[in-house]
């Protein structure tokens, strides 16, 4: 079921395993993915979505620009970009 408030999708993603967060984000209707992530979307949560479609969106041929795009929307994305590390960039 996916969340209905940036509280819940971060209260829940945290506890996830790297496979059921796939499952979790793949729940949330893509257009709403930048409201749901909210003021608590971190570089951490960057990182792990990054590693999520590079993994399991590519190996489920599902499209990952589209969450990709709607990520590129959120205010703190630059910023978020900039505290991630060589191998984060590098898709490590």
């Amino acid at each position: 079921m996916p969340p209905k408030s940036t509280a819940e999708f971060h209260a829940n993603w945290k506890d996830l395993s790297l496979e059921n967060k796939f499952k979790y984000l793949k729940s949330i209707e893509i257009q709403k993915l930048t409201n749901i992530l909210g003021t608590g979307f971190e570089s951490v949560h960057l990182t792990e979505i990054l590693s999520i479609l590079s993994t399991f969106y590519v190996e489920e041929k599902l499209e990952p620009q589209k969450v990709l795009r709607e990520i590129c929307k959120h205010e703190n994305i630059g910023i978020l970009a900039l505290f991630m590390d060589g191998k984060d960039k590098d898709g490590e």
